[in-house]
């Protein structure tokens, strides 16, 4: 039997549809998040100890380190840092453009997301930033459309031709 063209054809992905089921609220966005974040339970992002309180009563910081002393949420240490947009908002920013293939405008983004054009590019700028700073949290092969390497010899100016005969 024949294998299956080359692509994308083994992967399941998840839909627009999906996302918006599965993560209807800023709430479920965040818990979401930190379940990504911290599989094995909640680590502080300074000191990465585990001795963690949760039930604080701060207006932004949803956890506090018992062994630093030191506050932080699920977006301290992340793209997410000092930013005031829901993360309801940085999840859908996320897909969009991981998923478009050429990547988004912010122009179109906004327009998506309902947010304005200068927060669009906020995000998308943190997103292409963090992507390209290669933090760890993206692995596994590379998929390319095209590629052109070289090109002909009399296309070339006459500066970068090598003239090899």
């Amino acid at each position: 039997m024949a294998e299956k063209a080359p692509g994308q054809h083994h992967r399941k992905g998840l839909t627009l549809f999906e996302l918006q089921q599965m993560l209807p609220t800023d709430q479920d966005a965040k818990k979401w998040v930190e379940h990504i974040r911290w599989e094995n339970g909640i680590e502080c992002p300074h000191c990465q100890g585990i001795n963690i309180q949760t039930d604080v009563a701060h207006k932004t910081m949803d956890y506090r380190c018992r062994s630093c002393r030191k506050w932080f949420s699920v977006r301290t240490g992340t793209i997410m840092q000092k930013s005031k947009i829901p993360i309801l908002h940085w999840v859908y920013a996320v897909y969009i453009q991981a998923f478009s293939l050429k990547g988004m405008a912010s122009m179109k983004l906004y327009r998506e997301l309902g947010i304005t054009q200068k927060t669009a590019w906020f995000l998308s700028h943190r997103i292409r930033k963090s992507w390209e700073e290669g933090t760890g949290l993206f692995s596994g092969p590379v998929e390319v459309d095209k590629t052109y390497v070289g090109g002909k010899e009399a296309n070339k100016h006459a500066s970068k031709k090598r003239n090899a005969g």
